[in-house]
């Protein structure tokens, strides 16, 4: 039985590059636009308050992820020496989706929220926590160049999952049991997409390194410290509305905010099945095609934020307040502004592969700690001086401080690869 089911799922045993493109965009697609489906149907059928508190408790989990990834498979799917093993990478990730759950709950008894609003953003993290539990399998399935595998789990276990959440909320109208059904449901996923597949591309031998384990810490610290904080910068405006305000705004400014968030997601999983790529060009002492190469992203960032942004500009509060059920007319300009610096924040995507690729993780490092402690500061400030604009404001400006951080990092790796050369 479990080798018919892998058989059905894998296929041919070479996958074609066709193959490879198609199942990672469904599964990036699907996974972007389950956050619009999830935060659009909760505030429909709940109301805006709970779909507020809602809000905040699936870009808290988003946050929280960050720590359960902790950006290795940015080194996984680029270790074309076998650094490290799989057993490697799975022991590994045993010990951040604990840390992830722990800094969770330290988290929500820090902020003392009412008990049901922090039950809720522990069980959205545990929620997110299983996408961090497959995505190292994912990681094996792209490293083995069956990056078509990877779209499939991704697309089976949000699909189902984002359903199953739907299905029970519209019967129950309770966001917690709706949610802990659509964990039951990403569990038989991931078991079904990654458990049962694995033993076709790794070896079943578990050795345990504590040395490797403590390296893998290390090498990717600067990667994972990094997107955590870009994390939390991305939704600090929206805990200053949460703080200054009330949940009601926040749902108002999730509304606006969700083409961003939109333009977050996918573009990281755009550019993610990449860095294989990527790192080949840089390996092959040929700065030159690198530069091209990203260079032809940038171009079609540009472009593609262009249009989002006249598009937003002609019928995006329309879209938006038909979809949230919320009335968005006062909003334009400030969709407008969050639309924009999701631009700059897809254009930062890109500068981050890069400087990963070319193993100057530290410039991350550096440009995202100096945005983080702004985001510390100023988004409190812009949201009591102006509200929600305030808060569209503070986020155009932390993206553009990235871009211009990370953009310094990568002038200087270039210049460090041309003297070796």
């Amino acid at each position: 039985m479990i080798q018919k089911i892998r058989n059905v799922i894998i296929g041919n045993e070479n996958s074609s590059m066709g193959k490879n493109v198609i199942w990672n965009m469904l599964g990036s697609l699907i996974y972007a636009l389950s956050t619009i489906v999830l935060t659009i149907v909760t505030t429909r059928i709940v109301g805006e308050n709970y779909g507020g508190d809602f809000a905040i408790a699936l870009g808290t989990g988003q946050i929280m992820a960050a720590i359960g990834y902790y950006e290795v498979r940015t080194i996984q799917v680029t270790d074309l020496h076998q650094k490290y093993q799989f057993h490697d990478y799975v022991i590994h990730r045993m010990f951040t989706i604990a840390l992830m759950m722990l800094v969770s709950i330290g988290f929500v008894m820090m902020k003392a929220y009412a008990f049901e609003k922090c039950l809720l953003i522990l069980v959205l993290c545990l929620w997110k926590m299983l996408d961090t539990v497959a995505d190292v399998f994912e990681g094996l399935f792209q490293q083995q160049e069956r990056l078509d595998l990877s779209g499939k789990s991704m697309f089976a276990r949000t699909l189902f999952s984002t359903l199953a959440y739907i299905i029970c909320l519209t019967l129950t109208k309770q966001m917690l049991l709706s949610a802990f059904f659509a964990i039951a449901v990403s569990i038989f996923c991931i078991w079904i997409f990654d458990f049962l597949l694995t033993p076709v591309f790794a070896c079943q031998k578990w050795i345990f390194s504590k040395e490797k384990i403590i390296k893998l810490f290390k090498e990717s610290f600067p990667l994972f410290a990094g997107t955590f904080m870009f994390s939390y910068i991305s939704n600090s405006a929206r805990y200053a509305i949460d703080a200054q305000m009330n949940a009601s705004d926040v749902a108002y400014f999730t509304a606006i905010f969700l083409p961003v968030s939109t333009i977050n997601l996918v573009s990281g999983f755009i550019f993610k099945p990449l860095l294989t790529t990527f790192a080949a060009k840089w390996e092959s002492d040929s700065p030159k095609q690198f530069a091209h190469l990203m260079g032809k992203f940038v171009s079609i960032i540009v472009c593609i934020t262009f249009l989002i942004v006249l598009g937003g500009y002609i019928l995006g509060v329309e879209i938006l307040s038909f979809l949230y059920g919320l009335k968005l007319d006062a909003y334009r300009f400030d969709l407008i502004l969050l639309l924009i610096g999701g631009g700059f924040s897809a254009f930062s995507t890109i500068e981050y592969y890069c400087l990963a690729v070319m193993r100057v993780q530290k410039f991350v490092f550096i440009g995202y700690l100096f945005v983080f402690v702004l985001s510390l500061i100023f988004p409190n400030l812009f949201v009591i001086e102006m509200g929600l604009r305030g808060a569209a404001f503070c986020y155009l400006m932390l993206m553009l401080l990235i871009v211009a951080a990370f953009s310094i990092g990568i002038y200087l790796g270039f210049r460090r690869k041309e003297a070796v050369l």
